[in-house]
């Protein structure tokens, strides 16, 4: 792409080959194949990413080029161009192997190493770094763990390990302590984070003799696959737990503790959430590509028990009509009580059956098939309902750009919408009320009152220019004559006065004077309190002698302030400190006036030297 550029070709052009690229190879890919559109679309807006890439990349090398020493360029300056603009090394390398310069790699690879160290430190699920082959032989011993939780929410279990949690580790406040454990069972009811569906919650119960009733354990919050095949339990223990686990910690396990059943329990209210939300998900997914059009492929999701998010292919925001039709298709689905059917076949036989396979996720040869009825088939090891019905009701929350291409669809269900929907109708009542409006009145009222508000506020601001206009009488009086027949006019005017049109005036009243209006406020930042001063250097078109905005970029300067604009009229502004917080320094309203009234000395000056 770069060499099309040095070549002058400077639109976008490799999403052209994709019809020969498939024609060639459609054979072999039929997948992308039947994607074409899609894939066309995504590298055309890859490839304009890019150029904007190439093009800041450029700028920030050429600039890296002065720091060239011995005709070595920096491996900090090649990582940052990495790491901020996308340039990939190699890139930078032919680059500057055309100026003769090379890059010093080592120090590149060095900057790299640090920040995948970082990387891994950071990461969720490096608790386990250190216990991959321990885990590993736990597997080849036991065999996978055994996930009961499609037909059962509580089941009891035996113990294979145990490991003592640092709390940092898992995400929780505080140091390293022993009241958060990771525990490894043969089999489990909860379902492990997968998929875009979160993990269950629940708790772990023991009966630790005969003659005592169960006692609870801890609460688990989190279960993960660190591995394949195991699922691993995140408990936060209770004081009874803590003292069980204790004597076990490190996975020392004891004879009673290996010979002891565990009962565990998911949540069923979580549970049931989840599961209305991971089905409404795939009535969206469908019934955004039954909208939108067949490029909708899922890019993404999360299923909570609050909410689901969607993200999805899409080149363009969606309308307030499109998201509605979204919304009815799903509630329509809703309401014919359609049973969800679950099927286990092999990957091939259910692409034959025409069912939805995520791209870019990993699949086992025997697939789990979620259909219900004719609207939706899709590949999915989550947790669904039964029948339709039981997600109750769909309410899209918002819609939103996520990257280029890729939007994203918030969503809730079941108790969470319809209580959404009843608070809003509360909202519409007491407004009702309020105004004394019969239902179906609101919303023409509403528009009629914006409507009236508009022109409420177009009337405002045609008597506040009157009144300035009116005011400008006495302000623009008693002008300062500086040489010929040049004058000179400085004001102060109320903060909230728009200093473009009070320059209007005056320029339309003196065809040769100059306007030096500035208004001030109060300021607060963390060390200081400041008064923001606001310019406008102004004269008529006809005066080409002067120039406004040179004169007041130098004034500026002066006072570390900053302006521009055309000769005629420029703007500008300034912080001047008044008070140093925490300290008794003080400066009164009279520093500020002698640093403006030097400030306009200086303009005067400087408009004599020109006239």
């Amino acid at each position: 792409m770069r060499h099309l550029r040095e070549l002058g070709i400077k639109e976008v052009t490799l999403h052209r080959l994709v019809p020969t690229v498939f024609e060639i190879l459609g054979d072999t890919y039929s997948e992308n194949k039947k994607n074409q559109s899609l894939a066309q679309k995504f590298l055309e807006l890859e490839e304009k990413k890019f150029l904007e890439t190439l093009d800041q990349g450029l700028r920030f090398l050429h600039e890296g080029m002065n720091q060239v020493q011995q005709g070595i360029f920096p491996g900090a300056l090649a990582f940052q161009l990495y790491d901020t603009c996308g340039f990939p090394l190699d890139l930078t390398e032919v680059i500057l192997r055309e100026q003769g310069i090379k890059v010093d790699v080592a120090s590149f690879n060095n900057c790299m190493k640090k920040q995948q160290d970082l990387s891994r430190k950071s990461w969720k699920g490096q608790q386990f770094t250190d216990q991959q082959e321990e885990l590993y032989v736990l597997l080849h011993q036991h065999g996978p763990t055994k996930f009961l939780g499609y037909e059962t929410l509580e089941t009891e279990s035996q113990l294979l390990k145990i490991f003592a949690m640092p709390s940092a580790a898992v995400g929780k406040d505080g140091g390293c302590n022993a009241t958060n454990y990771a525990l490894i069972f043969k089999s489990t009811p909860f379902y492990a984070e997968s998929g875009g569906q979160v993990a269950d919650k629940g708790e772990i119960w023991a009966k630790l003799s005969a003659l005592q009733s169960p006692v609870l354990l801890g609460k688990v919050y989190d279960v993960k696959k660190p591995i394949d095949g195991l699922w691993v339990h995140y408990l936060e223990a209770t004081e009874d737990g803590i003292a069980h686990f204790g004597n076990f910690a490190q996975g020392k396990l004891g004879q009673c503790a290996e010979e002891l059943l565990y009962c565990l329990r998911v949540n069923a209210n979580e549970r049931e959430l989840i599961k209305r939300n991971h089905s409404a998900t795939h009535l969206l997914h469908r019934a955004l590509a039954l909208t939108l059009g067949n490029h909708v492929k899922q890019a993404g999701s999360s299923v909570s028990s609050e909410k689901l998010r969607f993200d999805f292919t899409h080149f363009s925001a969606l309308s307030k009509d499109e998201l509605s039709l979204i919304q009815n298709k799903v509630n329509a689905v809703i309401k014919q009580k359609i049973p969800v059917t679950i099927s286990c076949t092999s990957r091939s036989d259910a692409e034959k059956m025409g069912a939805v396979a995520l791209f870019g996720e990993k699949y086992r040869e025997e697939v789990r098939v979620v259909q219900m009825g004719d609207f939706s088939m899709e590949l999915c090891g989550g947790i669904h309902v039964k029948n339709s019905s039981e997600i109750e009701y769909f309410s899209i929350l918002s819609e939103s750009a996520l990257s280029s291409g890729v939007r994203r669809i918030e969503a809730i269900t079941s108790s969470s919408a319809i209580q959404r929907l009843e608070e809003r109708s509360e909202i519409l009542e007491f407004l009702e009320g309020k105004l004394k409006l019969v239902p179906g009145e609101i919303y023409g009222h509403i528009l009629h009152l914006r409507n009236e508000l508009k022109s409420l506020e177009k009337e405002k601001c045609r008597i506040k220019e009157k009144l300035q206009q009116i005011e400008s009488e006495s302000v623009f009086s008693n002008q300062e004559l500086l040489k010929g027949d040049y004058c000179f006019k400085s004001v102060q005017i109320d903060a909230d006065t728009d200093l473009r049109k009070f320059s209007d005036l005056f320029v339309d009243k003196f065809k040769r004077g100059i306007l030096f209006a500035y208004t001030l406020e109060n300021v607060t930042t963390e060390m200081a309190i400041t008064r923001k001063f606001s310019v406008i250097l102004r004269t008529h078109k006809e005066n080409s002698l002067i120039d406004c905005a040179s004169i007041l970029k130098n004034g500026l300067t002066s006072i570390n302030g900053k302006g521009g604009g055309r000769r005629d009229m420029a703007q500008g502004s300034a912080e001047i400190e008044c008070e140093e917080k925490g300290t008794k320094k003080s400066t009164d309203r009279s520093l500020v006036e002698v640093v403006i009234n030097n400030l306009i000395q200086r303009i005067k000056n400087s408009i004599l030297e020109v006239v």
